[in-house]
């Protein structure tokens, strides 16, 4: 785990992305076990980070864009800063786990 990452500039958190402020969990009932997390927008995303297998995400992105352009209900998604000090802190951290961009979907209720 790179420790030494530095934060991006305040610019690069438009466009959908978010930064995390807060991890609340593990979620285990999913394969890839996502963190789930509060990004600074205040709403809960499940992050699914860098040493997550990049296939099954990028079936997420697409198939989220999918699904918006079709009018389905679907959880947004979104690219999501994990910072070093929350990754270092965490207690759910393990192999897995690393800072910098990552994979996001809100938890929503439908």
């Amino acid at each position: 785990m790179n420790s030494d990452l530095p934060m991006p500039p305040d610019s690069a958190f438009t466009n959908g992305r978010l930064l995390i402020t807060e991890i609340l969990g593990r979620e285990t009932a999913s394969i890839l076990r996502p963190l789930e997390c509060r990004a600074s927008d205040g709403n809960r995303y499940f992050i699914k980070s860098r040493s997550s297998d990049m296939l099954p995400l990028v079936c997420e992105w697409v198939c989220s864009g999918l699904a918006h352009a079709l009018g389905l209900r679907c959880p947004p998604v979104c690219i999501a800063w994990l910072p070093a000090p929350l990754v270092n802190e965490c207690i759910y951290s393990d192999y897995d786990l690393v800072p910098g961009w990552a994979f996001g979907s809100q938890a929503v209720e439908f």
